[in-house]
C-alpha cells in the first residue's frame, strides 16, 4: 500500500485543495495546490514546465485540542514534509493537469 493517497479534490479558479491520507501515520489533511513554473512564478509563466506549489490548509488554533496537536506535530516533522513532497513530485503531471 502506498504511503499517501488522494482522497478528494476540490477545484477552484486558480488552485485546488486535496484531501490526502498518510497511511503510515493514519492522518488525513488538506493541502492547497497551485501552479508554478521552474522559476517559481505563479502568474506569467516563463517556461512550459509547470509544477505544483503546495501548503497545508489547516489552521491550528487550540494546542489543548488533540486533533490540532496531532496536526501541528505532523506538519513540523521534516520527514513527513519530504515524503509528501516526493509524492507530489511523482504525481506532478497528474496534479498539474487538474488545473490546466
Amino acid at each position: 500500500m502506498e504511503r499517501f493517497e488522494i482522497k478528494k479534490i476540490e477545484k477552484f479558479n486558480n488552485y485546488f485543495s486535496a484531501l490526502i491520507k498518510d497511511n503510515n501515520e493514519n492522518i488525513n489533511f488538506w493541502i492547497d495546490c497551485s501552479l508554478i513554473d521552474g522559476y517559481g512564478n505563479h502568474n506569467n509563466f516563463v517556461d512550459n514546465d509547470l509544477y505544483i506549489d503546495w501548503e497545508f490548509n489547516q489552521y491550528i488554533f487550540h494546542l489543548e485540542n488533540e486533533n490540532d496537536i496531532k496536526a501541528k506535530k505532523y506538519q513540523e516533522n521534516a520527514d513527513n514534509i519530504d515524503c509528501l513532497q516526493d509524492f507530489i513530485d511523482e504525481n506532478n503531471e497528474k496534479l498539474v493537469n487538474i488545473l490546466k
